[in-house]
């Protein structure tokens, strides 16, 4: 019997990879950096992976050292 649970590379078909708006990066980042959300926390909430948040989170403070003032 054939297992419809992988797609022709070997991967699972829930593990395909999701791309997601740049508006949604800086939300779940804002959750994070200005919120106070644990990183677990937002991933749970937003629905994004924790590499991305990371990501996300790491970009977004990186850019509110460069506010002006």
């Amino acid at each position: 019997m054939y297992d419809h649970s992988h797609n022709e590379s070997g991967e699972d078909e829930d593990e395909k990879k999701r791309s997601f708006s740049p508006e949604v990066h800086l939300e779940a980042a804002q959750l994070v950096v200005e919120q106070g959300y644990t990183v677990k926390a937002a991933c749970d909430a937003m629905g994004v992976g924790k590499t991305t948040m990371e990501y996300c989170v790491r970009i977004l403070r990186f850019e509110h050292t460069w506010l002006p003032f």
